[in-house]
């Protein structure tokens, strides 16, 4: 197990009275604007690994580990990730759909390849290459949130998902509706890992909240986590490449669940900087 720490939102009054809120731009100096409101505290955590007789699933904690052997470029991916991206994610949809057959239909959503810059977390990255760590406790997308990504991503197929049921996964390397699905690029990784909070252990009624993703062409939705003792968070030690974490970030009924995640800094690592691939599907039941 690891002894670390993360950075929550907190349980401030502001938020009874005004909807967390991050823009995703940036934001000129001088006019008054504030790029966030999120207010953070420091917690301590303990971030357990993920034993081989662990039954977590989708269903229940709201993540699963896979073992599947995929093909990737790990230098083209971190190059020029466009070129690898359809043979990968197809590789994904594949393996998503032969393990889990309640999905009629998965499509992608979004792949992202991240490679930790040494100096992270430093706010020095002025220029950086690739995305960095996410370390805040959230899901990638409320139910609001949901359709507001689909409504962007498939632009006039509205009527299309009216009244299906879907899921928003991710798999670390990747993610669903939202399935993602993550995992390292090169491994065993112990730098910066992805943990994930067990659903069983949160309290949907206090814990969790909406919040604004601001874009400059659109709005988005996701969710943040108060910090509370009964959480309890895993992650995979010493990951290997074949080792993927799927996990679910909301589905259309908001009643399944889901997974709160996010990258912490493991004072036990001898890894290089991490090197990661995730991606995300929508999955129809």
């Amino acid at each position: 197990m690891v002894d670390t720490t993360l950075d929550y939102l907190a349980r401030d009054d502001l938020y009874t009275r005004e909807k967390p809120y991050a823009a995703e731009f940036e934001i000129a100096v001088g006019d008054g604007a504030q790029k966030t409101n999120y207010i953070l505290t420091k917690r301590p955590v303990t971030i357990h690994p993920i034993q081989p007789w662990d039954d977590f699933t989708l269903d229940r904690n709201g993540f699963c580990v896979l073992e599947e052997e995929t093909q990737l470029d790990v230098a083209e991916a971190i190059t020029n990730p466009s070129a690898v991206e359809g043979a990968f994610l197809d590789q994904l949809e594949a393996i998503l759909t032969r393990r889990f057959p309640e999905y009629k239909r998965l499509e992608p959503l979004e792949f992202v390849v991240r490679k930790r810059d040494e100096r992270f977390p430093s706010e020095q990255l002025a220029l950086i290459t690739h995305e960095q760590p996410a370390c805040l406790p959230h899901g990638d997308y409320s139910v609001r949130g949901a359709t507001l990504q689909l409504n962007s991503s498939f632009p006039g197929q509205e009527a299309y998902f009216q009244g299906k049921e879907f899921d928003m996964i991710k798999s670390f390397p990747i993610g669903c509706p939202d399935i993602s699905v993550w995992r390292p690029l090169i491994g065993p990784n112990d730098d910066w890992p992805l943990a994930v909070c067990d659903y069983t252990s949160i309290d949907p009624e206090k814990d969790i909240i909406a919040s604004d993703r601001l874009f400059e062409d659109r709005i988005g939705e996701n969710q943040l986590l108060f910090p509370s003792d009964n959480q309890r968070w895993y992650y995979v030690e010493r990951q290997r490449p074949d080792q993927m974490l799927v996990f679910r970030n909301t589905d259309s009924t908001g009643q399944r669940a889901k997974s709160f995640h996010a990258a912490f800094f493991n004072p036990i690592s001898c890894s290089p900087p991490r090197q990661s691939c995730e991606a995300r599907f929508v999955a129809i039941r």
